[in-house]
């Protein structure tokens, strides 16, 4: 993964920094700001990473695998998940659910309950 916020989509930069305002951490300045963002980036791709792993029919894995070792476009990848994962938004919704609640909690922050998205 590149050390910048250039190759993180737009939208998962406002998560994240929603994410550090909720946790009440306020950066000193941009640099740090990014340096957070960065950090908390690469534990949601891991942990997002291990949610497809974990939903992801198990024929389809080491297509998946290999198509990230090879560093294929993300749309491609993405692309390849929404065909080949059942429900894969779903997944996908309630991931950043429980990520934020693993984050917010070990940051010590309430984390109030949020509505699962598959129930609505």
């Amino acid at each position: 993964m590149d050390n910048t916020l250039a190759n993180i989509p737009p939208e998962v930069i406002s998560y994240l920094d929603n994410l550090l305002r909720e946790a009440n951490i306020t950066p000193v300045d941009e640099t740090m700001r990014e340096q957070l963002l960065l950090e908390l980036y690469a534990r949601l791709d891991s942990f997002i990473t291990t949610t497809i792993v974990e939903n992801m029919d198990p024929q389809n894995l080491d297509a998946f695998i290999k198509l990230n070792e090879e560093n294929h476009p993300r749309e491609e990848i993405e692309a390849f998940i929404k065909e080949k994962m059942p429900d894969a938004d779903q997944v996908f919704a309630k991931a950043f659910i429980d990520f934020r609640d693993l984050y917010l909690g070990n940051t010590g922050v309430e984390v109030p309950q949020t509505e699962n998205p598959s129930t609505n």
